[in-house]
């Protein structure tokens, strides 16, 4: 019998390649949102040391120049704690969108999968039954053991 061949191989190579990229997408997706916390999380960091500077200030003799100078620091760092954020909502967004590519991706191979496995079990079962056709065939042309034995045990 042939050999097992098959027949959507080329569709099972290129749909196993969209869900690695899609898995190499998802886990950039995932790198950026990290990024985009760490930012945010310095910035909250800095922010909490700009306070406690200003504080401080507060508490101690400080020109109107360092308390100015503080207020507008506290300010920028403001101002990118928004831009962090939404740099975070876009990367959460992008995680969200790259997770679906990937589960969309995954479904389709697994289809192709299936379809494999089915081709697969259907081949097995066309192997088996030749094989039992032959072993039926090679049973029927064979000499009986007994008349065989027969002709053995007449010819003494």
């Amino acid at each position: 019998m042939k050999k097992f061949r098959f027949t959507l191989q080329a569709l099972q190579t290129v749909r196993e390649r969209h869900e690695h990229l899609a898995l190499q997408n998802y886990a950039q997706a995932v790198r950026a949102r990290t990024c985009a916390q760490e930012a945010l999380q310095e910035v909250e960091r800095e922010c909490a040391g700009v306070w406690q500077r200003q504080r401080a200030q507060r508490e101690t003799v400080a020109t109107v120049v360092d308390f100015a100078q503080s207020s507008e620091y506290a300010g920028r760092l403001a101002e990118w704690k928004q831009q962090c954020v939404a740099a975070l909502a876009q990367a959460e967004r992008g995680v969200d969108q790259a997770w679906e590519k990937l589960v969309l991706a995954r479904r389709a191979r697994e289809v192709v999968v299936r379809f494999h496995q089915r081709q697969r079990d259907r081949y097995a079962r066309e192997w088996a039954r030749a094989e039992q056709k032959e072993m039926d065939e090679f049973a029927q042309h064979r000499p009986s053991l007994a008349v065989t034995l027969g002709a053995v045990d007449g010819g003494f």
